[in-house]
C-alpha cells in the first residue's frame, strides 16, 4: 500500500503529443520523490505506449534509490491497458 501523498496527473490523455510536458512533470516529481512516488491517474482517460514506457523507466529509477512507483485510482479502461500489457505484474497498479 502506498504511503507517500499522491500526485494527481491532471491530463486526460498521455500520448506522444504530451510527451515533452509529461517528461518535464515526471522529472520534477522524480527529483522530489522520497523515495516512493504515488501517481493518481483518476483524471487519465487515455494513455499510449509512451506513457507506459515512462512509468516503467520511472519505476526502475525509483527502485535504484530504494523506492517504488505506485499508480492509483485508475479508471477501469486504464486498468485494463495495464492488465493486457501485463504491466500490472511489474508495476504497483491499483484500481479506483
Amino acid at each position: 500500500m502506498p504511503c507517500a501523498a499522491p500526485h494527481v496527473v491532471r491530463r486526460p490523455s498521455l500520448t506522444e503529443a504530451d510527451a515533452d510536458a509529461f517528461d518535464q512533470e515526471l522529472a520534477v516529481l522524480r527529483a522530489t520523490a522520497t523515495p516512493d512516488l504515488v501517481l493518481d491517474l483518476s483524471a487519465v482517460e487515455f494513455l499510449s505506449s509512451m506513457a507506459l514506457s515512462r512509468f516503467v523507466v520511472l519505476d526502475r529509477e525509483l527502485r535504484t534509490g530504494g523506492g517504488r512507483l505506485s499508480l492509483v485510482n485508475l479508471r477501469p479502461s486504464i486498468r485494463q491497458v495495464f492488465a493486457v500489457t501485463r504491466l500490472d505484474k511489474v508495476l504497483d497498479v491499483q484500481a479506483a
